[in-house]
């Protein structure tokens, strides 16, 4: 559930230097305040504090310097759909309190999940990359010249914290930027302390999604967890941290020169791309490592390549290279990278054998229809019985209730242990020697009707292997 978070007084007057904050942030896009009156400014707005509080902002400094402002909000349809149509709803109400025009767009109901199956992403990505989608369309739609995104100075730390932990790069530890085409962030010099106690000053409410506490997501571990840890025993880190930030997107603008002196060829409509090897060689690891994920973005993919898959390749090609000793290739899901003393290519192959991947949401008893075959889904008193016809079994959930979803893995999944903490499903297949073939086969159980949407069951004896059912269900 959220909560509508209500003000009080505080004495700092944080008004005037917010508000010229963002002023000034829009004004480094290389604008004057006399051209900026022209302009239609866009405003994605989730009714969190981040952007309630450029919500407010903007709308103050639309009234002085005459700018036109339009405001979008997405319902994602993952929560209880009544707690996100009260975020939504709110959006709306206090867009018509203020005379700002404002639209409501609704993503279909597992379209989110289903776009992890399908592309093999987290929640996370498919929610921002169709959320994205959303916001181009309404660029589009509205004659937009800069769209304003809620991203804050915490969350750049959290973010620059995150890539480090996950191996990221110069290009991931440069953080988020400050304007990606008609993208700006205004608020990412301004902390979430002033963010709102600007609110407060303001007397505007806002929503707090309780989600942000469900720690199986990295980023709330990194919230809640790892900076307040840092907080109190590493002064200074959050000044450092920014520091490494900027020392790397400056790199990156290096490397972004280098790269745009460096071309594939493209082939056959599209489908598969080459570069002469003799090329190749007079390139160093950290340039060659960039110019292979140019390579697969020109491709279409738009997703992170596993930097384990790229060295590979570039630790082959080397040795390949320094033996003179012929040809090789490495598959990459739907991608065959190939090398020869002539040309190194990257193109789209056929998989031969394909992971399914399926999801249905569950609202009463039912029958459903899965890849495997039919469940059958009902409740008996508080407990939910489950009987997979195409598998020959069937599954009792005690103490739970609809709604419910059954669906495939998706990679950012994580179970609640007997020792309060984490695990993510992808070890506990491990843990299991579950084949790469049955990974997306294999059931989750997933609670809807709950704010943390807790993951209650992985389903493994339906196709041989064990069972994971939270205790207490």
């Amino acid at each position: 559930m959220t909560a509508l978070i209500s003000f009080k007084m505080i004495k700092k007057d944080y008004t005037d230097f917010f508000e010229t904050t963002v002023l000034n942030n829009l004004l480094s896009l290389n604008l004057s305040k006399e051209n900026i009156a022209k302009m239609n400014i866009g405003i994605g707005v989730s009714g969190g504090a981040d952007s309630i509080s450029l919500l407010i902002s903007l709308y103050n400094l639309s009234k002085k310097y005459a700018f036109k402002l339009f405001c979008v909000t997405v319902n994602h349809n993952m929560r209880e759909a009544l707690v996100s149509l009260k975020d939504s709803e709110y959006v709306l109400q206090l867009c018509n309190s203020l005379g700002v025009f404002c639209k409501k767009i609704d993503i279909p109901e597992g379209k989110i999940f289903n776009y992890c199956s399908d592309n093999k992403c987290s929640t996370e990505e498919a929610a921002r990359i169709l959320r994205y989608e959303i916001f181009d369309f309404f660029i589009q739609e509205n004659k937009i010249d800069y769209f304003c995104l809620a991203h804050n100075k915490n969350d750049q730390l959290e973010t620059v914290l995150m890539r480090f932990l996950q191996g990221a790069g110069t290009a991931g530890i440069s953080g988020i930027k400050t304007q990606r085409n008609k993208y700006v962030r205004p608020l990412l010099n301004l902390t979430r302390k002033q963010i709102e106690e600007y609110l407060l000053q303001k007397k505007v409410g806002w929503k707090n999604d309780e989600t942000n506490l469900d720690e199986h997501y990295l980023r709330n571990r990194i919230r809640h967890s790892l900076i307040p840890l840092l907080n109190e025993k590493f002064d200074g880190w959050d000044t450092g941290c920014l520091k490494i930030c900027e020392k790397s997107s400056w790199d990156e603008e290096y490397f972004s020169s280098v790269l745009e002196k460096l071309n594939w060829t493209i082939e056959k409509t599209g489908e598969i791309i080459t570069y002469p090897s003799k090329d190749l060689g007079k390139m160093q690891k950290s340039v060659l490592l960039r110019f292979l994920q140019k390579g697969f973005n020109i491709l279409g993919v738009n997703k992170r390549i596993p930097f384990s898959f790229l060295n590979e390749f570039i630790t082959v090609y080397q040795k390949k290279q320094n033996e003179k000793n012929g040809d090789f290739e490495v598959q990459f899901n739907e991608f065959n990278v190939s090398y020869n003393t002539s040309t190194i290519s990257i193109k789209k192959s056929k998989i031969l054998a394909t992971e399914s991947s399926f999801f249905v949401i569950i609202k009463e008893d039912g029958r459903f229809t899965l890849p495997f075959g039919e469940v059958i889904v009902k409740q008996e008193e508080s407990n939910i019985i489950a009987d997979f016809k195409g598998l020959d079994n069937s599954i009792r959930l005690q103490n739970l209730s609809f709604p419910l979803c059954i669906r495939s893995r998706q990679p950012d999944d994580y179970v609640l242990t007997g020792q309060n903490d984490y695990k993510s499903v992808s070890d506990i297949l491990s843990d299991w020697h579950v084949n790469v073939l049955d990974r997306q086969r294999i059931p989750i159980v997933q609670s809807l009707h709950e704010t943390d949407q807790s993951l209650i069951a992985v389903l493994g004896s339906l196709i041989g292997y064990k069972d994971w059912i939270l205790r207490g269900y």
